[in-house]
């Protein structure tokens, strides 16, 4: 599961994620700072820190979200839902498997996007379904405009950036 791409890095300090953060820019997303979606933080201590409280509370939380797993046109691989993942990562540890978690597949290999519902993770209603594809929708945008074609985050690098949190 660690090796799944994520939207994110936690810090904008070396070349690497100045680079990824460019690319978001450049292609209309302007969240990949891991956090920054919830508006204006004092300093990145105070955003990571209350994003890495969301993850603990999860982590120890009884209740399973499912992670959606987002296949591009180009065969890229998202991981979606990037707290939910490391919570799971946290809960389980580095070595888990996205088959020991729900999640769910939105496949843009074909004309049609597919939902592949793996063990009954999608709730089966109109609207949390639009909803889910309308997401992997927008990952699937950004990735045809050539989103992350040489600079990537995996799941496992943010997890390594945000290990001094845990």
């Amino acid at each position: 599961m660690l090796d799944l791409e994520t939207k994110h890095v936690a810090y904008d300090s070396t070349q690497k994620n100045k680079d990824i953060i460019k690319q978001g820019k450049d292609v209309g997303y302007d969240y990949v700072l891991f956090g920054t979606h919830r508006g204006k933080w004092k300093d990145d201590n105070e955003r990571l820190s209350f994003e890495v409280e969301r993850i603990k509370s999860m982590t120890y939380s009884t209740e399973s979200r499912p992670i959606k797993v987002v296949i591009g046109s180009s065969g890229k691989i998202f991981i979606d839902n990037t707290h939910w993942a490391l919570a799971y990562v946290l809960r389980y540890g580095k070595d888990v498997k996205l088959n020991q978690v729900p999640f769910y597949i939105v496949d843009f290999r074909q004309n049609i996007p597919q939902i592949i519902d793996i063990k009954n993770s999608v709730i089966k209603n109109d609207v949390d379904i639009t909803r889910a594809v309308n997401s992997a929708g927008k990952i699937e945008q950004r990735v045809q405009k050539g989103w992350r074609k040489n600079n990537t985050s995996s799941l496992a690098y943010l997890h390594d950036e945000l290990t001094t949190w845990y």
